[in-house]
């Protein structure tokens, strides 16, 4: 995947379900474009409107990934609905030295212009980590590595997440 804002990207909405997922062996290059930020992959449980049922995300497996971006992982279920088994295998990310500081975004994609916020929706894209996942049960990691570019953040920020024991 090359010169696009998004890499593996899952828009998760109005009750569907994403499950059983292995995503392997994929290149991703950022973009220069119009856009402050960029995803590389980008995972996220939310509504459309109030009157949406929330969806589910689950076992989802990214395996063999070489990412070269500015952006971030994010990674977000809902309290509600939280992604059920993530496993993260042999992933490789190194960070731009033009990468974004992140805090100074004004909030992650809706996947339309025309998607609000809602009082219930959760936005993690401004918290100043390389990888951000929150809202996630069953997470496994083995051997995923950040190489810093010059915008020093840390590697992993997590919220309500539970890891796998195996």
């Amino acid at each position: 995947i090359r010169d696009s804002r998004f890499g593996i990207t899952l828009f998760m909405k109005d009750g569907g379900l994403y499950e059983d997922i292995a995503v392997r062996n994929v290149r991703f290059s950022g973009a220069r474009t119009r856009h402050s930020a960029e995803y590389p992959i980008y995972i996220d449980v939310d509504r459309r409107s109030a009157a949406s049922t929330l969806g589910r995300v689950r076992d989802l497996r990214l395996e063999g990934l070489r990412i070269e971006s500015r952006g971030n992982l994010l990674i977000q279920g809902h309290p509600q609905s939280p992604i059920e088994g993530l496993r993260m295998r042999d992933i490789e990310f190194v960070v731009g030295d033009d990468a974004v500081a992140l805090p100074v975004l004004r909030g992650k994609p809706r996947g339309n212009a025309l998607v609000g916020t809602l009082p219930d929706s959760v936005d993690y894209s401004r918290e100043s980590a390389h990888i951000s996942i929150a809202h996630a049960r069953g997470v496994w990691f083995d051997d995923v590595r950040v190489q810093q570019g010059a915008v020093q953040r840390p590697t992993l920020f997590t919220k309500d997440v539970e890891r796998s024991e195996s």
